[in-house]
């Protein structure tokens, strides 16, 4: 079960569900909370009330849990997990506009946290004294498969760049956000 933020609706609070695939339920929390995103402190009480339901009707009390934000800590906590995964794969508090309570929101997280994951070696480092179970997985390529230049892939025409002039070339791939 993945839980999505949430997104304002008039209809008052309810779960959009989904089935994207077999075995995979995709929950987002509509709520009538206008003008304050994510896991803000004015969705919390609608939410927390979705939450409970939520647990009461699928029996989610004492699964696990994985957080990708630290804010959803409040929501995780009501679940009582046996386990809680906490996945920092980005400094959330240093983006523009985080939310003030992002950092303690975080301490607290990794104080109740069973595991933690980060996404690169800065995260890690930022990390590995406040836990004892800190992992790091930082971004890589597959050079050999790449190193092909998708040929393997089976591209018709043979390299990408094929009918591209010579000359220095810059590629990306990953997340575009506002520090880019």
């Amino acid at each position: 079960m993945v839980v999505e933020e949430p997104i304002a609706c008039a209809e008052g609070a309810h779960w959009e569900r989904s089935t994207p695939a077999p075995g995979v339920t995709v929950l987002r929390p509509r709520t009538p909370v206008e003008h304050a995103p994510g896991f803000s402190p004015a969705q919390m009480p609608h939410l927390a009330a979705l939450v409970d339901a939520l647990a009461e009707s699928d029996g989610l009390r004492g699964c696990d849990a994985w957080l990708y934000t630290p804010l959803a800590l409040p929501l995780a906590e009501r679940l009582a997990p046996d386990v809680l995964v906490v996945d920092a794969m980005d400094e959330l508090a240093l983006f523009a506009h985080a939310p003030a309570e992002m950092a303690a929101r975080e301490a607290a997280a990794l104080s109740r946290a069973d595991v933690v994951f980060c996404g690169g070696p800065s995260l890690y480092a930022a990390r590995k004294d406040r836990h004892a179970h800190v992992f790091c997985f930082p971004s890589s390529v597959d050079a050999a498969h790449f190193a092909s230049g998708g040929a393997a892939g089976g591209l018709p025409g043979g390299r990408p760049s094929d009918g591209i002039p010579a000359g220095p070339r810059l590629g990306y791939m990953g997340v575009v956000d506002e520090r880019l």
